[in-house]
């Protein structure tokens, strides 16, 4: 299982403000490195978001289409620098890699993201 949200995720179609902010993974698989405890999103109000991860700085556009109890989450205009994430992974694989589509329900502080069949739920909190 790759973080591999990779920490990737338009211009806002419908901002979603519950989930503006910065938010980091809940719980990581044993075997990740240490530096990925470190990583995050933060979802900004003019439609963007900036994602660390290791070395790697990866900005992108975000709008979101309500849906169900929560929001689809749709991404574009991937940039990313030339270093490694915290996985080792390179801003090629995770460009290659990246999900551009995701369903988000946030309740709280809390938000349940998913990829849909090939893409691993992952539970993330609002950091401070």
């Amino acid at each position: 299982m790759h973080l591999m949200l990779s920490f990737l995720l338009l211009e806002a179609v419908a901002q979603a403000p519950a989930f503006v902010g910065r938010w980091r993974p809940a719980s990581f698989p044993v075997e990740a490195p240490a530096l990925c405890r470190e990583a995050s999103l933060e979802f900004r109000g003019d439609g963007t978001v900036l994602s660390r991860s290791g070395n790697q700085v990866l900005t992108a556009k975000y709008a979101t289409q309500e849906r169900g109890s929560g929001f689809v989450l749709l991404l574009r205009d991937l940039t990313i620098n030339d270093q490694p994430n915290c996985q080792g992974f390179s801003p090629q694989y995770v460009l290659d890699n990246h999900v551009s589509q995701l369903y988000v329900e946030v309740v709280g502080d809390t938000a349940k993201i998913g990829g849909g069949p090939n893409a691993p739920s992952m539970v993330m909190y609002r950091a401070p």
